[in-house]
This record gives C-alpha cells, structure tokens and sequence, in this order.
C-alpha cells in the first residue's frame, strides 16, 4: 500500500527465514525507491506476486525478480492500472517445493489478485493454494500437472512442453542422426519422450539417450558416448550443466551444434560464441528475437529502470507475463479483486502479449483426444533462435504450431528450416 508521503508502493521480497539466515545482504528488494513512477496514481494498488527461485545453489533465475520491478515502475510511469498503482510482491521459492509452497500461502496472506510472471519447478504446489483462495497463476513456463489442469492456471507461453517438442521437431529438420542428452531428474523420461515425439514430427528417431549428473562436473565419459555417429546433440539442462558439457566437447574435440531451449540462454552462449556458432534453440518467447520490434518496450524500460542490471533472455518471460495481466486487469469494469480478474481471463477470448507470445484464447481449454492432462495448455507454438556472431538472432521470426507434435504426427511446419 501507498504511505502516508504518496510514495511509490514498496516491493518486498518474500524469502522466510533467509533473511534471518543471511542478514541484510541476502535480502534484496527490501525498501523504498527513489523514483517517483506512482506519481498521479490514485487508489489502493493493483497488487500481484511474482514467484522465482533466486537464492538457489541448482536452478536460479533472479531476471524474473528484476524485470517484475522494472515493469512495475515502468507501467506506473505510464498510467497504472486504470489510474491505480501496480505493486509487485516478490517470493523467492529457491528452487525448493516447501518454500513455494510458503510462497503461495504468502499471496495468500497478502491479499494479490494474481500471481503473474513467474517461473517455479514446483507449480503442483503453488496452484492448489492458489486455487482454494480463487486466485489466478499465470506461470511463463508452465511445467508440472497442476500448472496444465488447474483450472485456476493461465499460462502465457506453451512451457516447457512447448519447447522441448519444439527442440525435438528442431534437431529433426538439422539432423539425420541426432542424440539426446538430458540431466538425471525424475522427469527425465518424460522429457526424453516429448523429444522424441518432436523428432518423429520430421520423420526421425534419435540415435541414442545419455543422461549426465545433475551436479556438474567431468561430463567426458558421457560425451564419448553421446557424439559418436551422432551430427547434434539435442540439450535439456541448466546453465551450469552447459558449462560443463561444452569444454568436454571441445577437449574431445568434437564439433557439432547443440539444439536446446530457454535454460541455453545468452549466459551460455556468451562463454562460448565461437563453439557455439550455428546452434540453436526452441523459445515460447519473441521469435523476432531481442532487436525484434515487439521487445522495443522492454529494452526502453530496462534502459530506464534497470538499474545496469544484465537482463537474460528469461526476462521475456517475465514481461510478457505482467503485459498480459495488466492488459488483463485494464479490461475489468470495476474494482479490481482476485475474483474479477479471474472472471476476465475466463472471458479472454484473445491474450493480449504485445505479440511476445503465440495467440491464446483462455475461454477454450484444450480437449483433443489424447491431451486430457494438458487443458490448460491455450498456446501450442514455438519460436527459435539461433547463435550468430556470437548472439542468439531470430532464426525466421515466426512462430510454429507444435500440435500435431504432441501426438508425434508428421508436422512439416513445425520448424522453420523443415519442409
């Protein structure tokens, strides 16, 4: 809530007990700005939660922390929601199932009318506690059941599903003999499936499945088994796991591209642009790419609001998800409350991304025969990018359906070079 000054609404980064544990310097996002975004603004602020791991030594993804408060001041700076604030509570769930779990009940306790913008490995436990408040979640990369059932769940993206069919349909128009080479996870299956149903879309199968520890170390030994006979390795791991799988390939010095998705970001790339020329991967958001026009916003805002903070192309996640909310909420005819907002995007017949994000209708789940468990899946589409001159560039731009992908049917457009 504003103070009593007519300040700016405070963000607060919910992190439990870690605040106790690390003192002031682990708790970031903590106090006021200086910045005067709120001024004109009238009324009790539109507030939302955005959930990310952050402090996590396996998966930390801060950009969807960053990017929630430069979009906060930037749609303050431009108006708010329907002349009232935008405030942004911040949860980091640090890649642990307990602390999302607390972080939904947080939303809870702080009264937001979404949770928007975000990214967890744990959305089994979020949604639920969401779900008996009334309240929605759009996640930007929806992962687990509950985040493709729930029918309080309003992704803005086609998730993880939608990038590793994507990556799978990719390294299959690439490829003639492409190997699969995942981190051991409980989901590891599943994922190998889903590629292997994005291959069979161009009429391939993959040579083999290797899968390298989680915890990142001496990869070599996997890799002289993935590579041989094998023209890309089609990745499905973190950042760090990037960083040692690449130097293994270069000391056995094997020379072939790597078809990934949203975790083979510009980090990755970066630490290895002349290895890494010609590769590519399957991503939900912007397929102009990054000088693309539909981020000319986001790159204005950051230059703004961002602090001199680096923004990893994850960020678009982010800020497609708090552009669809706040299209969302301007829409409403009223006060704006956990219950109106989730009779909007029940009534949202066309989702309004800024073109970040394939076309969504969320008044008509998913019933086709066979994807019963992914209702909640309203985009199907991928873009893809690939690294050129040491970036990741729009490789046509374009969006591509991955529907008959799902069910490993011949799909000739389902990537940009097939066909």
């Amino acid at each position: 809530m504003t103070n009593s000054r007519g300040r700016r609404p405070v963000i607060r980064a919910l992190v439990g007990m870690l605040c106790v544990t690390l003192g002031a310097a682990g708790c970031a996002g903590g106090g006021e700005s200086d910045d005067d975004s709120t001024a004109g603004l009238t009324g009790e602020p539109v507030k939302v939660m955005t959930i990310a791991p952050v402090n996590s030594q396996t998966l930390s993804f801060p950009g969807y922390h960053d990017i929630a408060q430069v979009y906060e001041k930037w749609v303050n700076a431009n108006g708010g929601i329907n002349g009232r604030p935008y405030e942004v509570v911040l949860c980091d769930d640090r890649n642990d199932p307990n602390q999302a779990a607390k972080c939904a009940r947080e939303a809870v306790d702080e009264g937001v009318v979404a949770v928007t913008g975000s990214y967890t490995a744990f959305g089994d436990k979020i949604v639920p506690v969401l779900a008996d408040a009334g309240i929605a979640f759009q996640p930007a990369t929806p992962q687990t059941p509950a985040e493709f059932s729930g029918t309080n769940v309003f992704p803005t993206s086609a998730g993880g599903l939608g990038m590793v069919l994507g990556q799978g349909a990719l390294a299959g128009s690439m490829c003639d003999s492409p190997a699969i080479v995942t981190v051991a996870n409980p989901a590891e299956q599943s994922t190998v499936n889903w590629i292997t149903s994005g291959l069979a879309s161009q009429g391939k199968q993959p040579l083999r499945h290797v899968s390298v520890p989680a915890e990142p170390g001496d990869y070599s030994a996997q890799v002289s088994e993935a590579v041989a006979g094998a023209d890309c390795l089609v990745t499905n791991m973190g950042q760090a796991n990037y960083s040692a799988l690449i130097p293994a390939l270069q000391q056995a010095g094997v020379d072939v591209p790597l078809i990934g998705h949203s975790t083979f970001d510009d980090s990755v790339v970066s630490k290895f642009p002349d290895y890494l020329e010609g590769s590519a991967r399957a991503f939900n958001y912007a397929p102009s790419g990054e000088d693309g026009p539909e981020l000319a916003t986001y790159r204005e805002a950051i230059a703004q609001y961002g602090e001199g903070k680096q923004f990893l192309s994850l960020a678009i996640g982010g800020w497609a998800g708090h552009t669809v909310f706040t299209n969302i909420a301007k829409a409403i005819d009223g006060d704006i409350t956990a219950e109106t907002v989730m009779a909007q995007m029940n009534k949202t017949t066309d989702v309004d991304s800024g073109g970040l994000t394939t076309p969504m209708d969320y008044t008509t789940p998913w019933d086709a025969p066979g994807a019963e468990n992914f209702a909640r899946l309203f985009g199907r589409s991928t873009g893809f990018q690939t690294v050129s001159g040491g970036k990741l560039v729009a490789t046509d731009g374009k969006f591509h359906d991955q529907t008959k992908t799902f069910f490993g049917q011949p799909n000739p457009d389902a990537a940009p070079s097939a066909g």
